[in-house]
């Protein structure tokens, strides 16, 4: 059997980036922004806990080229 996970990128909230945007600006700076990236990070990481992934990834939630949805 396989396990189920999720690879790449996954939608960066509206709080934390600029949305609809492939090339989205942070909606913070210095440590806020960095508690607002771990702070994403840490809400897909449950959301996939919750589902029941057994491979859990970060979302790439600190990376700032991934498109973003509001």
């Amino acid at each position: 059997m396989f396990e189920a996970a999720i690879a790449g990128s996954l939608p960066k909230p509206g709080w934390l980036a600029e949305t609809n945007k492939l090339w989205p600006k942070w909606m913070a700076e210095g440590d806020a922004l960095r508690q607002a990236k771990a702070d994403a990070t840490l809400l897909w990481i449950k959301a996939q806990d919750d589902a029941g992934l057994e491979v859990i990834g970060d979302g790439e939630q600190h990376a700032s080229t991934s498109c973003t949805v509001s």
